[in-house]
């Protein structure tokens, strides 16, 4: 109850600060303003995730094309530039 309740408080502290950040990405590009994707968690169980959009609308069909210039190994894809 208590994690729910300071949730709650925290949302509506910081919901002036979300709203802004979902104003600047849909006046600076194209696209939803929320990002979802699937993901693998804890014992396989896949969920899905939803956040403000960091990338271009398109970036996991460009990761396939990009791989190549992946900076790191492993699961991680990084590029500097």
């Amino acid at each position: 109850l208590i994690d729910i309740a300071a949730s709650a408080v925290a949302l509506v502290m910081l919901s002036p600060l979300l709203i802004g950040v979902a104003v600047m990405i849909k006046l600076t590009s194209k696209g939803p303003v929320f990002f979802r994707q699937t993901r693998v968690g804890l014992h396989g169980a896949h969920f899905s995730l939803l956040k403000f959009r960091s990338m271009v609308v398109d970036a996991e069909a460009l990761k396939e094309k990009l791989m190549k210039l992946n900076e790191q190994t492993g699961p991680v894809f990084k590029m500097k530039h």
